[in-house]
């Protein structure tokens, strides 16, 4: 999911701000806009923000941030990489008759997490910022039967 689609535009909350008035351009890739003059504070690729659906600061990925690779950054090498065959959602159709044979829908839940400011909790007093903390994630299957 990438921010500057057109499709997920309204996913981003930072659209809406006052200084980021008009600073959506046409773009010569059809379904996107040109995004360089807009000020993103809390948009990012590969990260779905569904904080006004469910009025709880949620973000959504794919497990391990596949395909929000950026994320990666905030997580010392020990963190387990992104895995195309093992974090991708998949349906395999059989193609006359439609059915499903097998799927998965694999999806990561994550919650921002920020400095508090606050001294009396002594091991968040040098938590540094995070966009997307992990919670856990999830691996629906579509199996035959």
């Amino acid at each position: 999911m990438n921010v500057n689609k057109k499709k997920n535009i309204c996913l981003c909350k930072d659209f809406a701000e006052r200084g980021n008035k008009g600073c959506l351009k046409s773009s010569s890739v059809e379904d996107e806009y040109d995004i360089s003059d807009c000020e993103l504070t809390t948009c990012y690729d590969g990260l779905i923000n569904v904080e006004n659906c469910q009025k709880s600061p949620v973000r959504m990925s794919a497990p391990h941030f596949f395909m929000a690779e950026e994320q990666l950054q905030y997580f010392d090498s020990s963190f387990v990489q992104p895995d195309a065959d093992k974090d991708k959602s998949f349906l395999d159709i059989e193609p006359v008759s439609g059915q499903v044979l097998q799927g998965h829908k694999r999806f990561q839940v994550n919650m921002p997490v920020n400095p508090t400011g606050r001294n009396e909790i002594k091991f968040l007093k040098n938590i540094k910022a995070v966009p997307a903390f992990p919670v856990m994630w999830f691996d629906e299957i579509i199996a035959p039967v």
